[in-house]
């Protein structure tokens, strides 16, 4: 029996949960007692199906079908040809700033995530534990030195503000 979905294609799973060492062991431990409750057969193809079955079975719990992620990657795709039709659409019409807004908004959809900070001795870190502990931090001494604006200084912010702008840095 081959494992074929309706269309004659085989099902792709991905491997990435195998790296880990312990879903690796767990994994063969559980493809040798399926393979230990087959019976005996004469054929080797027959053999090789059971091997094949057993070990999709085994796999079920760890490996992800591709279905999946490629479902996600045509829903991310369609996403951004939307936002690159939207943005092309302005610069056609002239809409400079509806052009200029989407484009920023489209640059921060797909942002790399930093994997890397650096503490208080100015040395990168990558651990979890570190990253966590250097966040808390930060966030600590943002909250200490919470000065509220006067009514006056808020007054005087707004006035001097010009259309469509917001107050703060860029």
């Amino acid at each position: 029996m081959t494992n074929k979905n309706n269309y004659g294609r085989r099902k792709k799973y991905s491997i990435r949960r195998l790296k880990e060492s312990s879903v690796r062991q767990e994994f063969k431990k559980k493809i040798s007692s399926k393979l230990k409750q087959m019976s005996k057969y004469a054929f080797i193809e027959e053999e090789w199906a059971q091997i094949g079955k057993a070990s999709v079975n085994a796999s079920g719990k760890w490996l992800m079908e591709l279905k999946a992620t490629n479902k996600n990657q045509r829903k991310k795709r369609k996403l951004w040809e939307d936002t690159l039709d939207d943005i092309e659409y302005n610069f056609r019409t002239k809409e400079i700033r509806n052009f200029y807004e989407e484009v920023k908004e489209s640059r921060s959809l797909y942002s790399a995530e930093t994997t890397y900070y650096r503490n208080e001795n100015g040395t990168l870190t990558g651990d979890m534990e570190e990253k966590l502990n250097i966040w808390a931090e930060y966030l600590e001494k943002l909250l200490e030195g919470n000065d509220t604006p006067t009514e006056e200084e808020m007054k005087q912010t707004i006035r001097l503000t010009k259309n469509n702008k917001g107050g703060g840095e860029n």
